[in-house]
């Protein structure tokens, strides 16, 4: 059963109007993200601090599934959020092996999780639709952590100011003719760097965008294949490096942004990949 906060929350989110198109490749994004906005929004007020966003798209019951790192004592708060072709998209957190330690399976497009860790461990979101009904539509995970320990500068308005410049870089990649298929917000502090990975299609023309949030003068992009070469790179001094590659053949491949000038502590950083079919 639900608590109040989890009904007030998929009560908002379904009530948000649509967000003002900036471009009809990006309007599914420009939605959903508005609403990812208003319900973080909501998380915020109660004490919680946004450490992690996530999106990417599923095929009709299709899953997506990726690590987490979890510290003992800490009140966190996952919450999923569907595009408008998405009617049931659930929430498992599962332990290395695949068994389910909590899930929200209710059918809505808003699932919520709602825990305190008693250990440090590694676990795994996997989100899933049983009822999608546009091909691949957007999702969004967001991860809240409540504690003194990490937070971000600017709080609420930082959150959305990085959303809308993902927002408008996807518009710019989609001017381009790709479509995005990934969007990773995370935190940065000066000098540090953060990694992830994505399996790549063969053929297929590729652009990474990083963009800094106020605070971060210089931001840098590197691609590297999976015995850790580096592929491609961004270092100018700047926090909006740009990559652009085209894959050969399927291969799993880490991006990694590192933050090398940033003042006022923690702040977001976003990193948008898309794509298009080679030429």
């Amino acid at each position: 059963m639900r608590n109040r906060f989890a009904i007030a929350l998929f009560l908002f989110a379904a009530s948000l109007p649509a967000a003002p198109s900036i471009g009809a490749a990006s309007d599914e994004l420009t939605d959903v993200l508005t609403r990812t906005v208003a319900a973080s929004g909501l998380v915020q007020t109660q004490g919680f601090n946004i450490v992690h966003v996530e999106v990417d798209r599923l095929a009709r019951g299709g899953s997506y599934r990726y690590p987490i790192r979890l510290e003992a004592g800490i009140e966190y708060r996952i919450l999923g959020v569907g595009a408008a072709g998405i009617s049931d998209l659930d929430l498992i957190l599962e332990d290395e092996d695949g068994s389910p330690l909590r899930a929200d399976r209710d059918t809505d497009s808003t699932p919520l999780l709602e825990f305190r860790s008693n250990a440090n461990a590694t676990v795994y979101l996997r989100t899933k639709t049983e009822g999608a009904y546009r091909r691949q539509p957007l999702f969004v995970n967001v991860i809240a952590r409540r504690s003194p320990g990490r937070t971000v500068s600017a709080g609420a308005d930082a959150l959305a100011d990085i959303l809308a410049k993902a927002t408008t870089a996807a518009a710019t990649l989609a001017a381009d003719g790709r479509r995005v298929s990934h969007i990773e917000v995370d935190i940065l502090r000066n000098g540090g760097n953060y990694t992830w990975t994505r399996r790549l299609t063969g053929n297929t023309d590729y652009a990474v965008m990083g963009i800094g949030g106020d605070g971060i003068r210089d931001l840098d992009l590197v691609v590297r294949d999976a015995n850790g070469r580096p592929h491609s790179s961004d270092t100018d001094t700047d926090n909006s490096p740009v990559l652009t590659f085209t894959t050969g053949r399927t291969a799993e491949v880490s991006i990694e942004s590192r933050a090398n000038r940033v003042s006022g502590g923690s702040v977001y950083f976003v990193n948008v990949l898309a794509e298009r079919e080679a030429l």
